[in-house]
């Protein structure tokens, strides 16, 4: 038995290689000289689900990358310059929601969203919700969401207690 599960991890490495090859024949004959980027990161999850008789009856949930608190972010921050900036660390913050919702007295529709943050003004903020259908047919990465506009705009409150030192996302339902 141990001698099949060998095999078998030694293969997956493999099996993945396989996977991603045949997606480098969509760049051939590009004129601008394409190359991959390897990335593995640990991500969080902040989800809600409402069960109901029959099972899940909704959910939603945002997936993101936890980046740490640092002083040139709090110093860029500082600065209102109605500028965005994506919302975690890494690739997009991804919303999703199989049910509709007001945050902040706004409604979100169900659908597939990515966020970014925005600072219109001094003591203001807001959390943005783009489409991702729209942001996909862009080929924009999240480092690119000083680019994005439209959106979704649900305002933020600043609030005050202990800085944390890594971005945690809580969704709390009322």
């Amino acid at each position: 038995m141990a001698i099949r599960r060998d095999r078998v991890l030694r293969s997956l490495p493999f099996l993945a290689a396989l996977a991603i090859l045949p997606a480098s024949d969509l760049f051939r004959g590009s004129t601008a000289e394409v190359k991959p980027f390897s990335q593995n990161v640990e991500r969080a999850l902040a989800r809600v689900v409402y069960f109901g008789s029959s099972g899940v009856a909704g959910e939603l949930w945002m997936d993101y990358g936890r980046p740490r608190w640092s002083e040139n972010l709090e110093s860029e921050m500082d600065k209102p310059a109605n500028k965005r900036w994506r919302f975690g660390s890494d690739v997009w913050t991804s919303f999703e929601s199989f049910v509709s919702l007001k945050a902040a007295g706004v409604s979100v529709p169900a659908g597939h969203y990515y966020a970014v943050i925005e600072h219109p003004a001094k003591d203001k903020w807001s959390l943005v919700l783009l489409a991702q259908k729209e942001i996909r047919a862009k080929k924009l990465d999240a480092f690119a969401a000083g680019q994005t506009t439209g959106g979704i705009m649900i305002p933020l409150t600043a609030g005050t207690g202990d800085l944390a030192e890594r971005l945690t996302i809580k969704l709390n339902v009322e």
